[in-house]
Formats: structure tokens, sequence, C-alpha cells
């Protein structure tokens, strides 16, 4: 069976594990909107729009105080994906690393794993890290191109993801889901 490069890279990764939630709106089916429980439980979720096209929770996984959340298209599977939107978030973990720092872990890894592939680091400001890589020649993996950015807070990680399987990371619309990237924002949950 065919091992997710994604999942395996990222789940390696994990060192205290993952927490967002969503739910899409009715007004808008591309709005994520957050969580009630995981803003009970952490106060805050990430808030993006997506492309206009009709995304699906396909896949979520809670286990410990870590959840995963994967879109995808009408007709694709996590499993049979040709592009994925992963939402990703780990609470507490800048009390242990960096964002630079998580992102460096990440790009060794997948470098370790894949040496053909490429990582680029688009965008480095306050609000977070832009950056995309491009698998090719990876055993056991389709080539594939993903643009993610990683924001923070005082205490937590989220990594927004977007990939896609191809040969030609040149035809992916990566002007596109870099704008939509760097919309997404981190909402509070409101004090009480």
């Amino acid at each position: 069976m065919k091992i997710n490069l994604i999942r395996s890279v990222f789940f390696s990764l994990i060192v205290l594990g993952i927490v967002t939630g969503c739910s899409f709106s009715k007004e808008n089916q591309n709005t994520v909107e957050s969580d009630p429980v995981k803003e009970t439980l952490y106060g805050e979720s990430l808030s993006f729009s997506l492309d206009g096209r009709s995304w699906e929770l396909g896949y979520q996984s809670r286990r410990d105080n870590e959840i995963l959340l994967e879109y995808t298209l009408p007709g694709e599977t996590v499993n049979t994906w040709k592009e994925l939107v992963t939402e990703q978030a780990f609470p507490s973990l800048l009390q242990q690393i960096s964002s630079k720092e998580f992102m460096e872990t990440m790009k060794d890894t997948l470098l370790a794993t894949c040496p053909e592939s490429s990582w680029t680091i688009l965008e480095e400001n306050d609000s977070g890290i832009l950056y995309e890589w491009y698998v090719k020649n990876c055993a056991g993996n389709d080539d594939q191109f993903e643009i993610a950015r990683i924001l923070s807070d005082e205490e937590s990680i989220y990594i927004l993801h977007y990939a896609v399987k191809t040969e030609s990371p040149e035809k992916v619309k990566k002007e596109e889901w870099k704008q939509i990237l760097l919309a997404a924002t981190i909402r509070k949950r409101a004090k009480e």
C-alpha cells in the first residue's frame, strides 16, 4: 500500500500533537469556521477560505491532544486524492521549539526521505512562514507539490497546506494558493 507522503513526514514530526477543528459555514461552503469544542479546549482555531470549489472534510484524526483535518474534492478521498488541503495545529509546541526550528525539522526530514526534492521559503515575517516543496522520484510516493503556511501565537503552531500530485509544479496555481494561505488567520475565542 502506498504511503501518503504528507502523513508520513508530518506524523513522524509530531512532538505534542495537532489540535484544531472546523465546520463549513452555510453562507460560504469554502469558508472554514472554528469548532466550538476545540475553542473550548484551546481558545483558538484557524479561519480561512478556499478556492471556490466544493472541498469536503475527508479525514480527521484526534489522538491525545492532536487533531489533523484533511479536505478533498468530490470524487476523491484521502487515499486517492489529486489535490488535498490539510489543516494542523500543535498546541503548546512553541514552549519547546520555534516555528522556524519546526519548519527546518520538517524540511530536513523531507529531504532525508526524498533527496531529489526541493524546499523553498517564499516569505517569512512576524505573521508566519510561507514555503513550498516539490517531491519527485521518491520511492512509494507520487510526485507532488505543496505550498504551506506556518502561523503561530503565544503557545501554538498552526500549519495550513495545499498539496497537488503533479509532475509539473509550474502548472499549479501557486499565486492563488499563496494568497489563500496568506489570508488565513488565527481566530481567538472571545473572552467571557
